[in-house]
């Protein structure tokens, strides 16, 4: 089967790939759009965030693109903090099952297990959904190192077993949010005249409030050390 693509990221039913990001603010405002994106094409997802706090996650998705659950398609959101993401497949597994879930999205590898043994059961398991539901998975990794599709290494048998291994642009994902300054803008010379024009006078005007401040404020202890209540001011 030829490999498809969702935002740039490529992915196959019964594949796993890998996204590495090196910041959690823009893991979670990418795995949210490709989620959405998901939904869109017409797949139901669940997205297991384990690295964010949960009300800042599940707030952030649905500000941005609704709530998901009240849609058909639907975008499925569980939160993990536990380091014990394999300990919860039960719950996975009746979502995945019930939902008929075609994409599973994991928002933060270093998070999902609290210790070696949990990291191989949760990998293990992650294939059996592949191999067994004929599912797309999708983990995203803050390694500082540079994993490889097929290869030992980085993210050991996690990029060994990957299909592709991609890497997002933070400072692309982030721009977004960014909030960026008021372009101020004028059709005539006589305009910008007139406009820093206004812009000296609302700087003085405060340079001279700030000056009757300070002179209200140095009446004020001055009082204090005539009335001898307050000692010497400094």
């Amino acid at each position: 089967m030829k490999t498809q693509y969702m935002n740039n990221v490529p992915f196959l039913p019964g594949e796993l790939t890998i996204v590495t990001s090196d910041h959690a603010e823009a893991t979670m405002q990418h795995s949210a759009r490709l989620a959405d994106s998901f939904r869109k094409a017409r797949l139901n997802v669940l997205v297991i965030n384990c690295g964010m706090n949960e009300r800042r996650f599940r707030q952030h998705y649905h500000d941005t693109y609704g709530s998901g659950i009240d849609t058909t398609p639907t975008v499925i959101l569980k939160t993990s903090l536990l380091g014990n993401v394999a300990g919860d497949r039960e719950g996975i597994d009746q979502i995945v099952r019930e939902a008929k879930i075609g994409v599973v999205i994991l928002a933060g590898w270093e998070f999902a297990s609290g210790t070696r043994r949990r990291r191989n059961k949760l990998f293990f398991y992650l294939r059996e959904l592949m191999a067994e539901r004929d599912i797309a998975v999708i983990v995203y990794s803050q390694t500082m190192n540079n994993p490889v599709a097929g290869k030992m290494g980085a993210l050991g048998k996690l990029a060994a077993a990957a299909m592709e291994v991609v890497k997002i642009d933070s400072s692309k994902v982030l721009e977004a949010v960014v909030k960026k300054p008021p372009v101020i803008a004028w059709e005539s010379a006589d305009e910008m005249h007139t406009i820093e024009q206004g812009v000296q006078r609302l700087v003085r005007n405060i340079n001279e409030l700030a000056d009757h401040q300070c002179t209200s404020d140095e009446d004020a202890r001055q009082i204090e050390n005539d009335d001898g209540d307050y000692g010497v001011a400094v």
